[in-house]
């Protein structure tokens, strides 16, 4: 249970709880502040695996303490509980507004936006807590977004992997960094 295949995310919860979206065994690892294993959602060695994920892209936990994980295989964000129970999931594969393509890195904002890297479509996507369509943006500016963080006053900042650079959203506008 300790093994990892391909872990491709990790995420700190803020009762000192430590996440890892382990890609290739399908699972989400649950340690505590000791570095020890307190659980499994999904995958092998969940107590209940019933809850079937894919391949996996990215894990982040909000500020309330609820986590998710993007669902690279499945197109999804997944909302999942401690109990190994989604909450729900949201995106779906698909090119429309609130549907992904093989979703990447994710991060909680503090007011509790859900901002996936849209790997597939080349854009970013921020959803509220309940999976609702917040926003679409960066189309025409990325390429391969895989991973993603929201500074505490709430500018984006991507890993815009297809260019080879990093890049800055800040409500309307955007600042690029690193441009090979």
């Amino acid at each position: 249970n300790a093994q990892f295949n391909r872990p491709v995310g990790v995420a700190a919860g803020f009762g000192l709880e430590v996440y890892v979206a382990d890609s290739r065994n399908r699972r989400v690892s649950i340690f505590t502040q000791g570095l020890r294993l307190a659980g499994i959602v999904g995958g092998e060695g969940a107590v209940r695996p019933a809850l079937e994920l894919g391949f996996l892209g990215g894990v982040a936990v909000s500020r309330a303490g609820q986590v998710y994980v993007t669902d690279a295989e499945g197109s999804q964000v997944v909302k999942i509980t401690r109990f190994d129970r989604v909450d729900r999931g949201f995106g779906g594969i698909g090119y429309g507004g609130g549907e992904l393509t093989r979703p990447a890195g994710l991060a909680v904002a503090e007011d509790g936006k859900v901002y996936v890297a849209d790997e597939g479509n080349d854009r970013m996507v921020a959803f509220d807590a309940f999976g609702g369509l917040v926003a679409a943006f960066g189309a025409e500016i990325l390429m391969s977004p895989a991973g993603v963080a929201v500074a505490p006053h709430g500018t984006v900042v991507v890993a815009d992997t297809g260019h080879h650079r990093i890049v800055f959203f800040d409500g309307r506008r955007h600042q690029v960094i690193g441009e090979m």
